[in-house]
This record gives structure tokens, C-alpha cells and sequence, in this order.
């Protein structure tokens, strides 16, 4: 295995788009602080008409029907607004088929000699599709910018049955550089 002294150097160029990939993050950060406390002062304002509408009006059907729709436009808002932090990005795995270490002991072998070789993390799912193709995916991208997240690793047939067994360990140690690098949090 490459040592990291005998690594190429990281050009400028690829160091100007990480800096502007994260100014870019930081940039929709604040934009969507600001936006939260605009819906803040939304609320808090609604509420205080809601309370004036209640206190200097007759308490009737009406009062209560204009108070309800005004609480649930604010609070509407608010939700729309912070609802993406919650979500969690399911992927589509029903094309993939998921394998357990005991259905493919040898698959996993290589796997496990590609993680201890590059030095990182298990995947937390195994899925074999019919592409040829390999990839890392996970289900939470907004989490995965502040806290570590498992990632799955998915491996095409037509990947397996068109490499050599160390032509495939190449492409899942350059997938596993994903898990190791943590390259996939900015992008």
C-alpha cells in the first residue's frame, strides 16, 4: 500500500473547488439561518395578531377560524423550512439484491483484505446489481457533513464477472477511498 509521503501533491486547481465548495456550504448555511429567523419572526408576529385578534374581538367562529389558519400558515413555515434537516434520503435498493457474509464468504474475503489494506470501515450494506459498475451511497446527506455515517457499498455482476480478482480489488480499493477519505462530505 501507497504511504501518504509518497502521494502526488494536491493541485491548486482541486484546492480552489474544495475552498469554493465549501464557501459554497457555508454560503446556504447562512442564507437558510436567515431564512429560519425570518420564519421565527413570521411566527412570533402571527402570534402576537393571533393573541390581538383574540383579545380585541368577540369571541366567535369566525375569530377562532382566522386564529387557527393564521397559527397553522405560521407554523406551516417553520416546518417547510427546517423539514430537510429530518429527512432522510432513501435510496432505491429494490433493483439491488443485498448480500449477507454468509451467502458470499469469498466476495467478503476480498473485501475484508481491500478494508485492511486501505484502512477503513466495513460498508454497512453489501448490494450486488447488474451494472457494471461499483459505488458508495448513503441515506442521510445532510447528517453525513457534520457526523460520520455508515456508507453502502454496491458491486455490478458485470463488474465481478468481467475483471480479474485483482483488477476488482482495484476498483473497491478506490471505492473504499471514498469510506477513507471522507471525499464524499463536501461533494
Amino acid at each position: 500500500p501507497m504511504s501518504k509521503k509518497t502521494l502526488p501533491p494536491i493541485s491548486s486547481e482541486y484546492k480552489k473547488q474544495v475552498t469554493k465548495a465549501i464557501l459554497y456550504i457555508i454560503l446556504f448555511f447562512l442564507v437558510y439561518l436567515v431564512l429560519i429567523t425570518l420564519a421565527l419572526i413570521l411566527v412570533a408576529a402571527i402570534g402576537y395578531l393571533v393573541f390581538e385578534i383574540i383579545a380585541n374581538f368577540r369571541f366567535n367562529y369566525l375569530v377562532i377560524l382566522l386564529s387557527g389558519g393564521l397559527i397553522g400558515m405560521a407554523v406551516f413555515i417553520l416546518i417547510f423550512l427546517v423539514k430537510f434537516i429530518f429527512n432522510f434520503q432513501k435510496n432505491d435498493t429494490s433493483a439491488f439484491i443485498e448480500i449477507k457474509r454468509n451467502q458470499e464468504p469469498e466476495l467478503f474475503k476480498l473485501i475484508d483484505e481491500v478494508v485492511q489494506e486501505v484502512g477503513t470501515d466495513q460498508p454497512k450494506k453489501l448490494f450486488l446489481s447488474d451494472d457494471v459498475n461499483a459505488f458508495v451511497n448513503y441515506n442521510s446527506p445532510f447528517w453525513s457533513m457534520f457526523f460520520p455515517v455508515r456508507k453502502n457499498l454496491t458491486i455490478g455482476m458485470g463488474l465481478i464477472n468481467t475483471t480479474t480478482v485483482s483488477e476488482l480489488k482495484a476498483i473497491l480499493a478506490h471505492e473504499f477511498g471514498h469510506f477513507s477519505q471522507k471525499s464524499m462530505k463536501v461533494g
